[in-house]
């Protein structure tokens, strides 16, 4: 909990990230709702798509981000960033914010840089495409919302641990 005397913004941020009461119930369906809504765009991406509903999926991935943001920002608030990242779930969403700021910064960057010629820059979108790729595990953040997913918490903990081996085979395969 926090401390005795802490503002009424802190005690709220508590209370919707781990709090008595409804409030965090509540505040978990909102998100959840969002991640299906945000699944539900990243569906809609087709290779010969118009240049508007690439427009539109863009700023749809640049407003779930800002929400995502904001909640990894109230947890952090309310619970510390100590205790934050003690969750494995939570160390799992933070990576997943920050892959997706990454992600939309290039993006940008690489918008810039076709503004300014006409030329492909397709070795390097493919290269940072990967990033988008990252934002699928957003869907774990469900997994923690449903008891019964306790096997797939395992899972997840098991590929999370397997990372420094994939980045092994990752090594060889580039070579």
């Amino acid at each position: 909990p926090p401390p005795v005397g802490a503002s009424w913004l802190k005690r709220t941020a508590f209370q919707l990230a781990e709090g008595p009461g409804n409030a965090a119930a509540y505040f978990d369906y909102v998100i959840i709702l969002c991640i299906f809504a945000n699944i539900g765009t990243m569906m809609s991406q087709s290779y010969d798509q118009t240049d508007e509903w690439t427009d539109i999926l863009f700023l749809c991935e640049v407003g779930f981000t800002l929400i995502f943001l904001l909640e990894a920002a109230i947890k952090i608030y309310g619970l510390g960033f100590d205790n934050y990242t003690k969750v494995f779930l939570n160390q799992v969403d933070f990576f997943i914010v920050l892959a997706s700021i990454l992600d939309l910064s290039f993006s940008l960057a690489l918008l810039a840089i076709d503004a300014g010629d006409n030329s492909d820059s397709g070795g390097l979108g493919r290269l940072f495409s990967l990033l988008r790729f990252v934002r699928i595990f957003r869907l774990t953040k469900l997994v923690r919302n449903f008891e019964a997913a306790e096997r797939v918490q395992r899972l997840l903990l098991t590929l999370y641990q397997s990372f420094p081996a994939m980045k092994n085979v990752g090594g060889v395969l580039f070579i």
